[in-house]
């Protein structure tokens, strides 16, 4: 290996270290601690139609398929029609975007969907199925299912005829390099304490899907951008047991994003610079809720609180 492809083993290589990780008591001090709330569920569109009375013949075989992988009832094929194009879903709403379970016929695909989504994405655990047979189950990431957007985490996946590098810290890279001797495409880079990056690389750093492992157990699967946790991600820690899904923007929360904490609460709404800011729901054990507003990380509003049988 040519000395350029090094870099100097002084030189700060990535802006993203173990340390400087987002966590529950660095970056929500003091909104952690608050009572948080939730919001009402909005009222269901009430222009209801039957799939099968609309769309027969495309929906004759996936029904069936449906039936086979006994996925729902006959007697719960009721959708809900939106105002968005040719899809029929049902389910849960936030925002309005479809967040929490739902189920979704789509014309223009001839698919039919059932399971978790986030910002009007298919993203968590679900089922696809196509008029052709074709079925994708698993976990799926902002539409994708996760062995799509992240082949490289599969086991089949070997990295043997790359190069290998290692530096004066005692890091090193396993990937391949561009032209001007840059890291690039699919990589890992391993710390010295274990760490470890796995994912997309370019002009010599993190960019694109990756995941990030630290050696204290957290661990993030997401979007990068020059370096920095950037786009949708899923960050887990594991002192606290919490988890975060959303949106990050340069290493924080920022956007919409849901928070589950270790008691079971989950706080659904907006982030800016890390913390809660702007309309948000939590859920609670016992589904009582109340509807809050947030700025820099304090409760600023709080209305009247209220039962709900929603499980978003």
């Amino acid at each position: 290996m040519s000395q350029k492809h090094k870099l100097p083993s002084s030189k700060k290589v990535y802006p993203i270290t173990n340390s400087g990780q987002e966590s529950p008591t660095q970056t929500q001090q003091e909104d952690i601690q608050k009572t948080i709330s939730l919001d009402q569920p909005q009222k269901k569109n009430e222009n209801v139609k039957l799939i099968t009375d609309e769309y027969p013949p495309m929906t004759q075989e996936i029904m069936k398929l449906k039936e086979k992988l006994q996925l729902i009832d006959k007697d719960s094929l009721t959708f809900i029609e939106i105002e968005k194009g040719d899809v029929y879903y049902f389910g849960d709403v936030i925002f309005n975007m479809k967040c929490g379970f739902g189920k979704q016929f789509d014309k223009n695909t001839l698919s039919y969907y059932q399971g978790e989504f986030l910002m009007d994405q298919f993203h968590g655990k679900g089922t696809l199925i196509y008029q052709d047979g074709t079925i994708k189950q698993g976990v799926f990431f902002q539409g994708k299912l996760i062995e799509e957007a992240f082949p490289f985490l599969q086991p089949s996946y070997d990295l043997k005829l790359e190069v290998f590098e290692s530096y004066l810290n005692g890091a090193n890279f396993t990937g391949l390099f561009d032209e001007n001797g840059k890291r690039s495409g699919v990589g890992k880079y391993i710390w010295n304490d274990g760490s470890t990056y796995f994912g997309e690389f370019s002009d010599g750093t993190f960019n694109g899907y990756g995941q990030m492992s630290f050696s204290n157990g957290n661990k993030y699967l997401g979007e990068w951008k020059n370096g920095l946790m950037h786009g949708i991600g899923n960050f887990t820690w594991k002192q606290p047991n919490e988890e975060y899904i959303g949106q990050y923007k340069k290493n924080k929360k920022n956007g919409f994003g849901i928070h589950k904490f270790s008691d079971g609460r989950k706080y659904i709404g907006y982030f800016l610079e890390g913390k809660f800011n702007g309309q948000a729901l939590l859920q609670k054990k016992n589904h009582l809720n109340k509807v809050s507003f947030w700025q820099d990380g304090n409760q600023i509003i709080e209305q009247t609180q209220y039962t709900s049988e929603e499980n978003f």
